[in-house]
């Protein structure tokens, strides 16, 4: 999938191809990530091959769409859209990077193109984010997107042995929420 809005300054947004097994077996089975994608045990191979070869592709028949993000050939990390809704017009919108990736502006680039794709392609109304009020890296980086802090989950997510509170971010496309 290479359109006009799925690349910009050397970062792509593409579909999980077979050859991208090993990075989405370290990023799934990275159980520091596991809070915030849900995930309660490891992903075997086998699991990641089936995805892969089972999706369409499509949010709206599959209610989820995930793109690996790739940097030169190398796939750096994905970006999902979950709970898509296609009656309501939204989804929620999460952002994974491996850590030799990160704070370099990949995940910058990334969240833009998929947003534009979102409001665009997808003609969604707005996307939602869920981060730990801990992780200031990712409340900035969605912030700096021009999504807007709306509220506070309290006790939202389960970090292994005990509940964090998560920010709710916001962005309805067309409106400046900075």
């Amino acid at each position: 999938m290479r359109t006009a809005n799925l690349e910009n300054c050397g970062v792509r947004l593409r579909s999980p191809e077979p050859d991208d097994i090993d990075a989405l077996f370290r990023l799934e089975n990275d159980e520091s990530l596991w809070p915030v994608s849900c995930n309660v045990s490891p992903y075997s191979r086998h699991q990641l091959e089936k995805y892969i070869k089972e999706s369409v592709h499509d949010p709206f028949a599959e209610h989820q769409v995930r793109f690996i993000i790739d940097v030169g050939g190398c796939v750096a990390g994905c970006v999902d859209l979950t709970d898509v809704d296609a009656v309501q017009s939204h989804a929620q919108v999460g952002i994974a990077l491996l850590a030799e990736y990160r704070h370099k502006g990949i995940a910058s680039a990334a969240l833009d193109m998929v947003c534009a794709h979102a409001s665009g392609r997808l003609r969604l109304h707005q996307l939602v984010a869920l981060v730990p009020v801990g992780n200031e890296d990712s409340i900035r980086l969605f912030r700096s997107a021009g999504f807007g802090n709306i509220g506070i989950l309290r006790e939202w997510m389960w970090s292994g042995d005990h509940y964090e509170d998560v920010s709710v971010l916001q962005k309805i496309f067309g409106k400046n929420q900075l």
